[in-house]
């Protein structure tokens, strides 16, 4: 996973969090940020459309930044030694594969 990503995995917990607060306590919390005498725009604008904001911050940013984390890697090892790469071969191992593979590194069928 790109460092990038963890860094805005915590980023989105946090505006999360901030949201959940905002959605809370409403308007008073603004009068104890320094210089700001009233919400800021877009306060208004997630009060006025609540599903759209829970959409937003809850299913789709995370949904996105999640995106760039997955490289559709399966990889299996035994012994730190790997025995399957999807990122090599371009697909999923079948049954077969798998069972040779182990076979490979000295597994034995049970009977």
């Amino acid at each position: 996973m790109p460092d990038w990503t963890s860094y805005a995995a915590g980023v989105i917990s946090a505006v999360q969090l901030f949201a959940m607060v905002l959605v809370m306590v409403g308007e008073s919390l603004w009068t104890y940020v320094p210089g700001v005498r009233r919400p800021p725009e877009f306060y208004y604008k997630m009060k006025d459309n609540p599903a759209m904001t829970f959409i937003i911050l809850f299913l789709v940013i995370p949904s996105y930044v999640q995106s760039f984390a997955n490289t559709g890697a399966f990889e299996i090892y035994v012994d730190e030694k790997l025995i399957f790469s999807k990122l090599e071969t371009g697909r999923m191992p079948n049954v077969a594969e798998v069972i040779r593979a182990l076979e490979s590194v000295g597994f034995k069928r049970g009977a």
